[in-house]
């Protein structure tokens, strides 16, 4: 007897920690997109510098890209399951399933690239996001 967790195990934890990931990542995006519009819509004193302008548009930017590529990989998940679980249907037919392995990999490697693009954009917003708090907060 092993103490060793089974893969489907490690599957559904695996699965769970991207749906959090993706989750957290379009509340916090969704959140900041709002702040920030705030921010660029009113008077701000004393006004933004070019440089700081800029830091705000560049975040909101990456935020977006980050919040479309979070709202895509969750579609790309889905088709993933989708065409998995047809390839793994006994009813289908043989070249319905076969059809579906082509299917299910390409969707796999969409959602695999969304992801790591939901990531990045993300990093990159709160690097320009800290970097106009730092310039806005120098004296």
């Amino acid at each position: 007897m092993s103490n060793l967790p089974d893969s489907k195990e490690l599957h559904d934890r695996a699965a769970e920690a991207a749906k959090e990931t993706r989750s957290t990542i379009i509340k916090l995006t969704t959140g900041s997109i709002g702040v920030l519009f705030y921010i660029v819509t009113r008077e701000i004193k004393p006004p933004l510098e070019c440089f700081e302008q800029l830091l705000v548009l560049t975040t909101i930017v990456f935020m977006v890209a980050a919040l479309g590529s979070a709202i895509w990989f969750g579609f790309c998940d889905a088709q993933w399951s989708y065409w998995w679980g047809v390839e793994l249907d006994n009813e289908r037919a043989r070249s319905e399933q076969q059809n579906a392995v082509k299917l299910k990999i390409r969707w796999h490697k969409k959602k695999s690239f969304s992801e790591k693009s939901m990531l990045v954009f993300f990093f990159l917003a709160a690097i320009s996001g800290g970097l106009f708090v730092f310039f806005r907060t120098l004296p």
